[in-house]
């Protein structure tokens, strides 16, 4: 069927169709780079299930699409760097180069699928079809981000790609891009990720998603050296770049997390000055209702003798409303022949 739609030149373009062994260049990686893509990839992860719970808790506000756009920039530059830095970790015999504008293309793949990821996961209830459609755009839209940067790279030699490791590398993306949304999803909303070590999991598993596509294709190049270019060694800096990128990606990362947090603990802090508030308030009225029932005249006096309130027996013996009670000295309210007495008894009382 493939070749009815192209010939096996045009396919060999792309595909890795009858290579001459010895034109093939020999590669290899850098473990610390390696161990670094990871790290950053996993970060990203970490980072993705605090914005989930922000942008779950913020259902129904006009700031969870404040909180979706920047969950998206986040997730797609963390995913986008481990990319990058996986690819600076590939050593090949020859110079290496990255066209600027391919490679910033490269990152928006990366920011849609992560658009995509929080707006399927960060619900009450996510359906299966849902769960499983939202894992095929992120896995296809992390295989598109990796293809992309990879048509960034500018070397002495041709890029191919083994036809099964190829496919395999999309089934992997999409696997394990369901897999970790259905992670994400059942642990927020079965709670469990309210735990530090819930979250390490889904940040780890998160991780293993984006890194496993990555290294999975990684696997299906094939590079072809050009005649008379396999004895070139790379000139580019690859440890500083990578470091450089994870560094930046990183702050970014726990900038994003840092946000979730203040902004959750800004929220609680209004929401428990909101619930004193709203229980002086119960409190005040039901002390309201004691007082207006007591028959005895109850007032209550600042330290200077002023009165604050009184209750409705006080009202009938001062034959006045609260409102004219409220703020005069006790003193001015008692007779005239009682006035010294009061006085004094009110400056033992407050001495």
């Amino acid at each position: 069927m493939i070749d009815t739609w192209f010939s096996k030149s045009e396919l060999s373009r792309f595909f890795a169709l009858d290579v001459d062994p010895s034109v093939v260049l020999p590669t290899s990686y850098d473990p610390v780079l390696v161990a670094l893509s990871f790290f950053v990839a996993t970060l990203a992860g970490f980072a993705f299930i605090h914005l989930l719970h922000r942008i779950s808790e913020r259902e129904g506000s006009s700031s969870r699409y404040v909180w979706m756009i920047g969950g998206a920039l986040i997730m797609g530059l963390g995913i986008w760097a481990m990319h990058f830095v996986g690819m600076l970790a590939y050593r090949l015999p020859v110079n290496v180069a990255y066209d600027p504008t391919i490679t910033l293309v490269s990152v928006l793949p990366a920011i849609a699928a992560s658009a995509w990821n929080l707006q399927i996961v960060a619900h009450a209830r996510v359906s299966r079809i849902r769960l499983v459609l939202g894992g095929v755009v992120l896995g296809s839209g992390i295989g598109l981000m990796h293809y992309t940067g990879m048509a960034a790279v500018e070397f002495d030699a041709y890029i191919r790609y083994d036809p099964a490791l190829f496919a395999l590398s999309i089934v992997v993306a999409v696997a394990l891009a369901i897999c970790a949304l259905w992670v994400a999803f059942t642990m927020s909303r079965r709670r469990t990720v309210s735990t530090f070590t819930g979250e390490i999991l889904s940040a780890l598993l998160i991780g293993l998603a984006v890194s496993g596509m990555h290294y999975t294709a990684m696997g299906s190049t094939v590079c072809l050296a050009r005649t008379g270019q396999t004895g070139m060694f790379s000139d580019l800096d690859s440890d500083v770049l990578a470091a450089a990128t994870a560094v930046v990606a990183s702050l970014i990362l726990i900038a994003g997390i840092a946000a979730v947090v203040f902004d959750r603990r800004l929220a609680s802090e209004v929401f428990h000055r909101k619930e004193a508030a709203h229980r002086a308030r119960a409190t005040g009225q039901r002390l309201r209702l004691i007082m207006d029932n007591v028959g005895d005249a109850v007032i209550t006096l600042n330290d200077t003798g002023v009165i604050e309130t009184c209750n409705r027996s006080a009202e009938r013996i001062f034959e006045l409303p609260a409102r004219e009670i409220a703020g005069r000295a006790l003193s001015d309210l008692i007779a005239d022949d009682g006035t010294d007495q009061a006085r004094r008894r009110l400056r033992q009382y407050f001495e």
